[in-house]
């Protein structure tokens, strides 16, 4: 019942397949292979039967019903995962991923956020959408072993599908002739590649489809054994065994132990695992690495049934060979009977021989194709030969051979490479135009056959033709009649100065038992039996008896009892940990120093069980890395338990924080620099480049060295130390003298550090977060992102532009574009200059195998480069298209194979004009040399040249840059030329703003400066001269309404004398300044003088144009209320005079001093500067930046970015950010009146602007105080008008006109000061205009115009005295300075009562009388009232 319900399973499920095959996977399926199911699938946890290899079974099904989905444990401490691993690697272009979509939305739902991998490049992150599957993914083509789907809770996959460009594997077991040790019970050898692998021994029909062996006991030293032999030698990539796996345990496990060896090399062991249904059935993968061998072998050994039942066996290779076998040779012509597929693309040699009776057929000088059926040898075409990698070289390599046959670089011959069996290699032809030999470059060893003066490969050392080395082992030269050798790692086995850098005695283990590490510099690490036997070191503590029989001697005399062994042990021991089980063993001297680090291939390989990890030491404390029996794999000598040892370079940075060898812990002493750099503190700051980021040399602590030098405990070389390494509790030096206590020190707990001697302590920024705790203040915005978020925060301090370094690519070509150039902006630039294409090439040579030059679409026109960076500066700047900018890339440093050393270690090396060895890198399909050579060697991409960094530490990268300005400062920060003059500073000298083209004074040019002076001394002295004219006739006033004017006038004077004072003032401040101003001017602007200059200007201001407006008034009232007679001055009236008094100077010094309370201050503060000193907050900087430095520093804060801090808060966050043993940050704050040098009230405001409310509420009322006096002035006028024509008096009709111009000056005076500044203040407000610049005209000139000009409107004495020098009639003035009586010439105009401004004829009287100011009449024949006369 059971196989009928299975049956009918499987029946749906292919029904289910059929249906989801017919859906569009978006590319051509039948362009690539799909190779999953060479895969091995794993997952992190397996909930409910979800096996991993359900992903990988070929069955599509959603739901979990079909059993065909894998799943995960929820609830699991990490991420679930599943992962395929391939024993070669894959291009792996498309994975199409099934999701579980048929159980319901809330199970679809898990595969949201799922993560896939290709090696280690995230290729996509999925997000759910409802009835979408399966997910295509489009990997682009990465090259790898491993793919890794990682879920967010549970992971569950109905089939994962992967799709690849290369070609398929190719199964070439039916190629080989198989046979066995003994025979039973049918079991041929050759039924294990009849390619049936079902797991029976009989199929339904009865036929048997598994191999067999008799069976039995058998030794260690004669197994049963099964073989499979090839004609020819053959790649094996890796081997699947299927096991009889369907008829019970005990069958099933006769596979367990089952060696596979590769000719005599051991690729694996087969364990036998627990029986699995039909459905999960997978082989048993053994990887042989690649090899090429002729002989598959499986053994058995040493157990009591060694019976060897095999249903299939698949040997898998990427390279098939050609195989071309026939039995007999009709009418005498070659006709192979069988071609593995898959070889046309690799076929190789001619050749025609017998072997054991069989014909081999191959090409010589081209290619294996069919024709009619049978192959042929046909002549290499050009398009099958293009440039490849060839042993880190570019040659022209033919894909259609299947030998190693490549295509001359400067001709149409070619060539063949044929290895010895002793390992050199010959060539059949020789380049010709190849005066430099680049055609041996990039093999093993060569007999050069031919004679030659120079090569031009830098990785070769030369020999002579009797095998001797050359003298120098680092010639570049080649004498006639030599060969050269590529060493490939074994420099040191010629020249003992040269390092390994070979797979084999790397402290790797690169093979699953660590042989390739076994013997390095005539020194065995492990054990050797005498067998040949080779057991690794972490194996030594589980040997058996047996290994003891093999010759393995390790605890004689107690073989196999290592406990007894122990017992009579005298030297040292240490605890070895292995399967949660710590043994005590012996340290021997062929433990000592040995490898303890493995490949992850190795680790991922089952048969090395020891290897749980990439870290696997033999003593648990790893004593054994130290007192080394090679002297060549010490690092550095220090002292561990108190005694003075050596300690092994591999144990440096060992990575166990727990561990300590060294009593300091000196050899763990390693940096996290960045996320691709982790080294050992002893190689930073050492002038080699050991990351490739460049980290170790360009980093915080490089910047402090100290100037005397000591040997390194690490290098044993004698170097600077960076000051950081000072009094550590580490000792660096190899004297000590870096822990000397006399060094001076800053800081305190984690700022601790020692500093040069005569250095002046500050305090420091901390850092968040990062392994580095601080940064010195000088240190801050250097470039170099010390804390992890440093730029980040300087970049928004200093409002650093984001610059685009990189050249824009068409879509639809290679070809670089300027971003004028683009699709809808070109027709914009058609208008200036039409773009056309340029070609840059750099260096200017021809480089094989690579296309160097560059396309790019530029503007005809040259263009202004201030704007262009990086790649698009040196393009555009170097084919001459930008104005006066010359190219910046050196001529004289040209890129040579050995240019830029310890970086690109990818480097793939060309040859260059067919003259000088060269390198480019990979770039995807591509290759690049687009390198920057520095003046120090290193080199740089062509985006970071001119791109406002020093990348190459000398600066050599940006100096001949035109789209730049150099500040002076320590730091020597870059900013775009954009950015002089621009009214913000960027430097921390603060010269972009302060230099010969933009530098300012207070008081910008002479003009105003004269002005400055001029009105200043006459306002004071004017206002003066009222004040105390006022003041005196003020005791023989005797009306209420002239108690008030002269009052008003006097308050007049007061105001015009302090906006005079503050002209005076800042005048003298501007002269004392001068052109050092530019630099001290956030001194001065949260200075408290300026505030006070501002807060005196305000009030005289204000006190002036209020005394006016009340003036207005009350000369307004008196007109029209111009019959009422005077009266005397009441108490009444004189609290009145008092309180009108109070109201205006309160208004006045109210308005001004508002902005600078303490409590108003988060409204009128403009911002904080805290000098010089601290470079992360350079000028002023206002309330929004703060914020933003804040969140950048802490991360998120509460509420949106608009969420507001007071100011109170925001110093307390920011006080959190340094220290504060030294004082702390001095910080001011620039108030309301700082806002410009001239400290004016801001009235000055944008929309945006806190302050905009207040001053527009002041500057209204100011206008609508002009509003009245300009009102009431004119009806005076036209009173006086009225009045004038009612007398026929030519005196008073004289005496009214001269009133008539003062009004008219009074209001025209008001009209020039106060309507042109409201316009233009509406205009910045609406940001039409921006008026910053012309506070310094408004202060000085507009404003202050009232301030001169009203004493000589108020007050005729004064200007009887200014213009009386001018005036040859004095008569005139006289005149003017009263209405009747010329006598009374001290008497203004507006001491006067407003009612003796209209002259009206006495009613039955031809004679008039005026009465004085006081109210009293000089001729007593006229009664006369307040404001009327009878």
């Amino acid at each position: 019942m059971s196989w009928f319900l299975l049956i009918l399973m499987l029946a749906d499920i292919s029904v289910i397949k059929m249906i989801d095959q017919e859906i569009e996977y978006g590319f051509q399926v039948e362009d690539y292979t799909q190779i999953e199911k060479y895969g091995v699938p794993t997952q992190e946890s397996t909930a409910y039967g979800g096996v991993p290899s359900r992903a990988v079974d070929g069955y599509t099904s959603g739901s979990w019903g079909g059993h065909t989905c894998t799943h995960t444990w929820e609830g699991s401490n990490t991420a679930p995962w599943w992962k395929l691993r391939f024993f070669v690697h894959f291009r792996v272009n498309f994975i199409v991923l099934w999701n579980r979509d048929r159980d319901g939305q809330s199970i679809a739902k898990r595969i949201d956020q799922t993560k896939i991998y290709t090696g280690n490049d995230l290729c996509a992150t999925l997000e759910y959408e409802d009835g979408l599957n399966p997910y295509v993914i489009n990997c682009g083509d990465n090259f790898v072993q491993e793919i890794t789907i990682i879920g967010e809770h549970i992971l569950t996959l109905c089939e994962v599908e992967v799709f690849s460009r290369d070609n398929p594997p190719v199964n070439i077991a039916k190629y080989g002739t198989a046979s066995q040790s003994t025979f039973g019970f049918g079991g041929f050898a050759n039924l294990a590649i009849d390619g049936d692998n079902r797991g029976t021994y009989r199929d339904p029909t009865g036929r048997i489809t598994c191999t067999h062996t008799y069976g039995g006991k058998c030794s260690e030293t004669k197994p049963e054994w099964w073989k499979l032999e090839f004609t020819t030698e053959v790649q094996v990539d890796w081997i699947n065994v299927w096991n009889r796996d369907q008829e019970g345990e005990y069958v099933a496990k006769r596979i367990d132990g089952l060696e596979v060896y590769a000719d005599n090399t051991f690729c694996g062991v087969i364990e036998y695992m627990e029986g699995t249904t039909l459905m999960e059935r997978k082989p048993y993968s053994v990887s042989c690495g690649s090899i090429m061998t002729r002989n598959i072998i499986m053994e058995l050994r040493g157990k009591s049934d060694c019976t060897i039942t095999l249903c299939e066996v698949e040997v898998f290779t990427k390279s098939p060979p050609v195989i071309c076998t026939g039995p007999t040779v009709p009418n005498g012509i070659l006709r192979p009977l069988q071609v593995i597929e898959g070889s046309v693309a690799t076929l190789e040699c001619k050749k025609e021989f017998r072997t054991n009776g069989k014909w081999k057929f191959e090409c010589l000088n081209g290619t294996f194709e069919m024709a009619n059926g049978f192959p042929e040898c046909v002549p290499i075409r050009e398009k099958d030969c293009v440039a490849e990698v060839e042993g880190d070289f570019l040659k022209k390599k033919c894909q259609d051979s299947s030998r190693r046959t490549f295509k001359c670089v400067n001709s149409n011959t070619t060539y063949d490479v044929i290895e010895a069996d002793d390992g050199t290699a010959s060539f059949t032809n020789v380049c010709s135009a190849d005066d430099s030999f680049y055609q041996p470059c990039g093999f093993n060893e060569y007999n050069l056959g031919k004679s030659t003066n120079a090569l031009v490969c830098g990785e070769f050392v030369c020999q002579t033709a009797t095998g001797n080395k050359s003298s120098d082992c680092t010639s570049r030269k080649i004498q006639p009649n030599t060969s050269c050798k590529n060493l490939e790692g074994r420099e040191s086995e010629i020249c003992p100065n040269e390092p390994e850098t070979s797979r084999s005695c790397d402290f790797i283990c690169n093979k699953r038992d660590c042989e390739d590490e076994a013997y390095c510099n005539g020194f065995t690490y492990g054990k050797y039996c005498d067998s040949g036997h080779y057991v690794p070191i972490p194996r030594l503590h589980n040997m058996r008896n047996e290994q003891h029989g093999l010759g393995c001697h390790i605890y004689d005399p107690y073989p196999g009892d290592r406990e007894k062994y122990l017992a009579n042990y005298g030297g040292p021991v240490c605890q070895h940990e292995q399967g949660g089980q710590t043994f005590t063993m012996p340290i021997w001297n062929f433990t000592r120093c040995g490898p303890f680090e493995y490949d992850l291939s190795v680790v991922a390989d089952s048969v090395a069980w020891w290897a749980t990890s990439t870290k696997v030491p033999f003593c648990s404390d790893l004593m054994d890395q130290t007192n080394c029996t090679d002297p060549t794999r010490i690092a550095l000598y220090c002292k561990s338990k108190g005694y003075q040892s050596s300690v092994s370079r591999q144990a440096i940075c060992h990575g166990f924080n727990h561990i300590r060898i060294c009593d300091d812990g000196i050899e763990n002493d390693c940096k996290q620099l960045t996320t691709s750099c982790f080294i050992h503190k002893h190689k930073m700051c050492d002038d080699i480049e050991d990351c490739v980021d460049h980290s170790d040399e360009v980093n915080q602590e490089c910047k402090e060295m100290l100037k005397i030098e000591c040997v390194r405990v690490l290098g044993n070389r004698s170097l600077p130390i960076p000051l950081a390494w000072l009094g550590d509790g580490i000792r660096d030096c190899v004297s000590g003298i870096d822990e000397d206590p006399e060094w001076p020190s800053c800081g305190k707990g984690v700022t601790n550090r020692y500093v040069m001697k005569n250095h002046i302590c500050t305090d420091d920024y901390l850092c968040l977060n990062s392994q580095i705790k601080f940064i010195p203040l000088d240190r801050m915005c250097d470039m170099i992102d010390t804390c992890g978020n440093e730029n980040k925060i300087c970049k928004i301090a200093r409002d650093t532009p984001d610059l685009f370094t990189g050249m824009f690519k068409e879509s639809s070509s290679k070809n670089l574009v300027a971003p004028v150039c683009f699709r809808g902006l070109e027709s914009l630039q058609e208008l200036s200059s039409p773009c056309s294409k340029s070609y840059f090439q750099y260096p200017p040579a021809t480089l094989f195998g690579v296309d160097n030059s560059k396309a790019f679409l530029m503007p005809l026109q040259q263009q202004n480069c201030e704007h262009f960076f990086g790649e698009m500066y040196v393009y555009t700047s170097c084919t001459e298209n930008c104005k006066a900018s010359q190219c910046p890339l050196p001529r004289s440093r040209m890129l040579k194979y050995d240019s830029c050393p310890g970086q690109f270690l990818d480097r793939i090396y060309t040859i260059a004009n067919m003259d000088y060895l060269t390198f480019v890198t990979p770039s995807g399909r591509s290759f690049h040399n687009d390198y920057f050579i520095c003046r120090n060697s290193r080199c740089v991409e062509f985006q970071r040249v001119c791109d406002l960094v020093d990348d190459c530490g000398d600066g050599s990268d940006e100096e001949m840059c035109t789209n730049q300005f150099r500040c002076t400062d320590t730091s020597n920060t870059r900013i775009p030329k954009w950015q002089i003059c621009d009214g913000t500073i960027n430097c921390k000298d603060m010269t972009d703003e302060c230099n010969g083209i933009c530098g300012k004074d207070i008081i910008e040019g002479y003009t105003l400066k004269i002005a400055a002076w001029v009105m200043g001394c006459l306002a004071m002295l004017f206002n003066c001269y009222t004040f105390i004219q006022s003041a005196k006739s003020l005791n023989s006033t005797k009306t209420l309404t002239g108690l008030l004017n002269k009052l008003l006038i006097m308050f007049v004077g007061v105001g015009d004398f302090l906006v005079g004072g503050y002209l005076f003032s800042i005048a003298v401040i501007d002269t004392m300044y001068g052109s050092s101003y530019c630099f001290k001017q956030y001194d001065w602007l949260s200075s408290t003088y300026c505030s006070a200059l501002g807060i005196a200007s305000t009030i005289g201001s204000q006190i002036s144009l209020f005394s006016m407006t009340c003036l207005s008034i009350t000369r307004l009232y008196g007109i029209v209320n111009s019959m009422s007679f005077a009266t005397s001055i009441s108490l009444i009236g004189y609290m009145e005079v008092v309180l009108i008094s109070i109201v205006i100077a309160g208004a006045s010094v109210g308005i001004a001093v508002a902005p600078i309370l303490p409590q108003f201050e988060d409204f009128f503060v403009n911002g904080l500067t805290s000098g010089q000193e601290n470079p992360l907050f350079v000028g002023s900087t206002d309330k929004d930046i703060h914020l933003q430095i804040i969140q950048a520093y802490y991360g998120r804060m509460r509420g949106d970015r608009n969420f507001a801090l007071s100011w109170g808060k925001i110093t307390q966050l920011i006080d959190g950010m340094f220290t504060s043993l030294y004082g702390g940050l001095e910080r001011r704050k620039v108030d309301f009146y700082g806002n410009d040098g001239v400290c004016l009230f801001k009235y000055f405001v944008s929309d945006n602007d806190p302050q905009k409310t207040f001053s527009w509420s002041i500057l209204a009322i100011n206008f609508v105080c002009f509003i009245i006096i300009s009102i009431s002035y004119i009806i005076i006028n036209v009173r006086t008008v009225q009045s004038g024509k009612a007398v026929n008096n030519q005196q008073v009709n004289d005496r009214n006109k001269t009133m008539q111009r003062k009004i008219s000056l009074i209001i025209a005076t008001d009209f020039l000061c106060w309507v042109p500044f409201v316009t233009v203040c509406c205009l910045h407000s609406l940001s039409v205009v921006d008026a910053t610049p012309w506070y310094a005209l408004f202060s000085l000139v507009v404003l202050p115009i009232n301030s001169v000009v009203n004493p000589l409107l108020y007050d005729a004495s004064l200007m009887v005295k200014v213009f009386s020098p001018m005036k040859s009639v004095k008569g005139w003035i006289s005149n003017s300075s009263s209405f009747i009586r010329p006598n009374r010439g001290n008497q203004e105009l507006d001491g006067e009562d407003p009612q003796q401004n209209v002259i009206k004829p006495r009613v039955g009287q031809d004679r008039l009388k005026m009465c004085n100011l006081d109210g009293n009449c000089k001729n007593r024949e006229i009664a006369v009232l307040e404001g009327k006369t009878s």
